[in-house]
């Protein structure tokens, strides 16, 4: 999300980064997103807003009102409405991946596209509504450091000049003796061959079940198929992966996917994840700086 003064002049990022150096930000809108001493994610509000049968979804993300679903059992992917809570296109691919990983950039193929590209575990996807496929025209080269290193969710930066990747030191995410990786790659001259940036380990959490970049944070998606373990909604700090908030979720079971929309009607922008349970449903957090009544 962009971000900006009162006088219109734009700022990298609001939330943990820029708060000792700026008072108030604003968004293209003129909504305050950030006050000095306040939190606009103190308080949160959780309801669902539909459901579906999983099938086996996997990986998603949002552009727009709009939410692009993949599913890893017949390797399509799902272009959902939010408002109507309706699939409206059905997409083949090529892949035959578990598709963990799904992530929109902001690059169009054709500016006449209606969404950008796709990235599904790195695999970059143009949606073809009007054939009902996907046409793969690139892929990102960003190799984990270590040997046994397996990426689980990525994202990309508001001005695609970062690309984050997540994941675990082994392919058995729930493992507790195990570590999270977060790797930061250079994109801004290359997306299929980005630079190695930065590359840090932290203590493990469950399954990362999706990442997302909102606000100058990872906003990630942790949790699995086990009552014992409780899912969550973790914010992270974009440098060393240290947990900057936890939203503690209602329901026990596995999440699938996080993604960020942006509400015309109420000019707000809203988290939404996906979580099994009798089928897959959809919840849309709403985040506040004052308790929601």
């Amino acid at each position: 999300m962009a971000v900006y003064n009162q006088d219109g002049t734009q700022l990298e990022y609001v939330y943990n980064v820029q708060e000792s150096i700026i008072d108030t930000a604003y968004d293209a809108y003129g909504q305050v997103v950030y006050e000095s001493g306040v939190d606009p994610y103190a308080y949160y509000d959780i309801n669902a807003i539909f459901s579906k049968s999983r099938n086996n979804a996997q990986g998603m993300d949002i552009y727009g009102n709009y939410m692009a679903v993949y599913d890893g059992s017949n390797y399509t992917i799902g272009i959902i409405d939010i408002t109507s809570k309706t699939t409206v296109h059905t997409l083949s691919t090529s892949l035959k991946n578990h598709g963990n990983d799904v992530t929109f950039s902001k690059n169009f193929y054709d500016n006449n596209d209606p969404f950008p590209i796709l990235y599904v575990e790195g695999k970059g996807l143009r949606l073809d509504l009007n054939n009902q496929t996907t046409i793969r025209v690139d892929d990102i080269k960003a190799t984990p450091t270590g040997d046994t290193w397996v990426t689980y969710g990525t994202a990309f930066n508001d001005d695609m000049s970062k690309y984050y990747c997540m994941g675990y030191n082994t392919n058995n995410f729930s493992d507790p003796n195990g570590f999270i990786f977060l790797e930061i790659w250079d994109t801004s001259e290359s997306i299929e061959n980005p630079t190695r940036i930065s590359s840090v380990i932290r203590e493990w959490f469950p399954c990362i079940q999706g990442v997302a970049y909102h606000d100058g944070l990872l906003w990630v998606a942790s949790g699995i198929d086990n009552p014992a373990v409780e899912p969550k909604v973790y914010t992270l700090d974009i440098t060393d992966a240290s947990i900057v908030k936890t939203v503690d979720l209602t329901r026990t079971g596995e999440l699938e996917g996080i993604g960020w929309g942006y509400d015309e009607s109420t000019d707000k922008w809203f988290c939404v994840y996906g979580q099994i349970y009798n089928g897959i449903t959809y919840y849309r957090i709403d985040f506040s700086s004052k308790p929601i009544e």
